[in-house]
């Protein structure tokens, strides 16, 4: 019995290893600019440079200062930032 015990703890540890290693880290970034139409849809103009928004309709925001949190990739198109949440900014 001892050693089902021990058996069923190592099973459960393994298990919580693998998928803890199978799910994708990606980390959140926040960016903070101005949303405007681009020419293949609207992008975000920051001061280190433009991001492709995806993930959200944020037409709604065009010409208004935003935060953006999301994740960001680079591609061959720029850089995309896949948005997860937003806020306008007030000054």
């Amino acid at each position: 019995m001892r050693n089902m015990t021990k058996l069923i703890g190592i099973i459960g540890l393994i298990s919580v290893v693998c998928l803890v290693g199978i799910a994708p880290v990606m980390a959140a970034d926040s960016v903070t600019g101005t949303i405007q139409q681009g020419d293949n849809g609207l992008v975000l103009q920051a001061d280190d440079g433009e991001y492709i928004l995806a993930g959200q309709d944020l037409s709604d925001m065009v010409g208004k200062k935003i935060k953006v949190t999301g994740t960001i990739a680079d591609s061959d198109a720029g850089k995309t930032l896949t948005v997860m949440s937003f806020e306008e900014v007030t000054e």
